[in-house]
């Protein structure tokens, strides 16, 4: 009996992780609805591509823009599909991107449903998860995270404990420098790689969540995670010490081909020691902001009553529920959910009822004509000469940022006028009738003592 328990829980384990590559095959399954043709790419490769990338992006910086995915996927589009334009390959993306997002579904969690095989019977369980996120970063720009889910997805090592997975990474990383596999080592660095930015992930996102609402995490269990992070980390600072210094020593021995790939894996080693470095550095004052937040959160002012989630406590038991049932409820509960109602408006349905209506009766009370006051409106006088537009002409067939061309109008010495002009000129462009003839392009945030905003490229 043990070992048959032993194998049904192995069994649902594994069906948990297989059913988080749903998502995966589901956008490869439904591209033959898409409205353009996609039958030429693998939508699943691509996914994987996107995932790749913003993990990159998260080990290089805080995470990638949309811009840098089009980027990531641009060779693996034209190579399956010749010829294709930027706008082309921004659509395709798109949709990747958005069905890794679960835009469909208002980027809600996942939820895979699957059969847990239990000591009770099979029992229909789901299991709820994110691969993107979008974030906005320290610079105001919106990027897309990879998740733990989708770390594991694409190290393709579903379900295993990532401290588990570092420490036997570095085993066979031992191993392989030992016995002079150093391409084998290489692609073994890369995947410790990606375990530590999926730890360090999965470390900040705990601390986040306890900032955010302390009653979400057990104390005890927040205080061991955080000592034990700290132990794991001290054990894996110095491993990967001892790796470079043996790959270090290594280098100067090898020959050609042998250095460059150990030059490769000393790369790795040494981000992923920094990034343990970092992680340390926001342990050490964790168990002191846990306190704080402990203190800050358990004892302000709580609300009289909890607000209730409208999807999950109200939206989805009433849908769930038979049409008899809920019926009679329906009043009672979209009459404190419902909005106050607007003051009735002049309709055209108004409008035939006073027409049809009998005349009514004249008053006795005369009626006197008012004296008309009118309005003296002088002649509209032009804001921009000829001179500011054929300023704003020559700025923008320069080419270049919002920005950048309201700080060459300033360096120049133009009017304050140019520079509206040239403000409105831009902004012109985006009217989607057709406003302007000008070519825009997203970019970052717009750095201007007089303007603030949305930067864009703008050119003729």
């Amino acid at each position: 009996m043990p070992e048959a328990e032993r194998w049904e829980h192995t069994l649902t384990r594994r069906l948990r992780s297989l059913v988080r590559t749903a998502p995966v095959h589901r956008v490869e399954a439904s591209k033959a609805s898409r409205g353009r043709d996609l039958g030429p790419h693998d939508l699943r490769g691509l996914a994987l591509r996107v995932i790749d990338s913003a993990i990159e992006h998260m080990g290089l910086g805080y995470g990638a823009r949309r811009a840098d995915l089009y980027e990531a996927l641009t060779p693996l589009l034209t190579t399956a599909e010749p010829g294709l334009s930027a706008s082309d390959i921004a659509e395709i993306s798109d949709v990747v991107i958005d069905s890794l997002l679960n835009e469909p579904n208002r980027r809600l969690a996942f939820e895979e449903p699957y059969l847990s095989y239990e000591a009770e019977g099979a029992i229909r369980r789901s299991v709820s998860f994110h691969l993107l996120r979008e974030e906005e970063a320290d610079d105001d720009t919106i990027v897309l995270k990879a998740t733990t889910e989708a770390i594991n997805l694409y190290a393709g090592m579903l379900d295993i404990d990532v401290e588990d997975a570092q420490t036997a990474a570095e085993a066979v990383l031992k191993a392989q420098l030992a016995r002079g596999a150093i391409g084998a080592a290489v692609a073994t660095a890369r995947q410790a790689r990606l375990r530590s930015i999926e730890y360090a992930e999965t470390i900040r996102d705990t601390l986040r969540r306890a900032r955010r609402d302390v009653s979400q995490v057990d104390t005890k269990q927040m205080l061991g995670t955080i000592g034990a992070a700290r132990r794991h980390l001290g054990e894996r600072i110095e491993v990967e010490r001892g790796l470079l210094d043996t790959v270090r020593e290594r280098v100067g021995e090898a020959d050609a081909g042998d250095a460059a790939a150990l030059v490769q894996l000393a790369d790795a080693l040494v981000d992923c020691r920094q990034r343990h470095l970092r992680l340390h550095q926001d342990l050490i004052g964790a168990n002191e902001t846990w306190l704080a937040e402990q203190e800050r959160q358990r004892f302000r002012r709580g609300r009289a009553s909890a607000l209730p989630d409208l999807e999950r406590d109200v939206l989805q038991p009433l849908v769930a529920e038979l049409r008899g049932v809920v019926e009679p409820l329906v009043d009672s509960l979209l009459l404190p959910l419902h909005a106050p109602a607007p003051p009735p408006v002049f309709g055209l349905a108004s409008l035939v009822d006073a027409l049809l209506a009998p005349r009514r009766a004249p008053g006795d009370v005369p009626l006197t004509a008012a004296d008309d006051i009118l309005e003296d409106i002088r002649t509209i006088e032009a804001r921009f000469d000829e001179a500011h537009r054929v300023r704003v002409a020559a700025l923008l067939a320069s080419a270049g940022t919002l920005g950048h061309l309201l700080a060459t109008s300033r360096a120049a010495g133009d009017p304050a006028e140019v520079r509206r002009l040239l403000v409105l000129r831009a902004l012109w462009a985006w009217d989607p009738d057709g406003g302007d003839t000008l070519r825009v392009a997203s970019g970052g945030s717009l750095r201007d003592p007089e303007y603030e905003g949305q930067d864009f490229t703008v050119s003729t």
